[in-house]
């Protein structure tokens, strides 16, 4: 099994989660709002009133076929948008 950590900008998270239903995924977290320092510096945090600047961070755990697909598509919303992906090699006790 993978786990799979999508950082993304807020205002792309409908599209991360639709993005994820049609690659099936089994299951998903949202972490709203993380706040973090990447590798432009500085510690990104959004606004009050709109998810402008805002980060969330997705998290699922699947087998690594769909994982990939999952990262395939994702990928190219980060072209657009900052954010970042993290793959782990992980053991699911259910």
């Amino acid at each position: 099994m993978q786990k799979l950590e999508i950082i993304i900008e807020a205002v792309e998270l409908k599209r991360v989660l639709r993005i994820l239903d049609e690659c099936s995924v089994r299951g998903y977290s949202i972490l709203p709002n993380v706040m973090g320092r990447g590798n432009k510096g500085g510690i990104r945090s959004g606004g009050d009133l709109s998810d402008i600047l805002k980060n969330v961070l997705v998290v699922t755990v699947d087998e690594p076929d769909i994982i990939v697909r999952v990262v395939q598509r994702v990928n190219a919303l980060l072209t657009d948008y900052s954010g970042i992906m993290i793959i782990s090699e992980v053991t699911l006790y259910e």
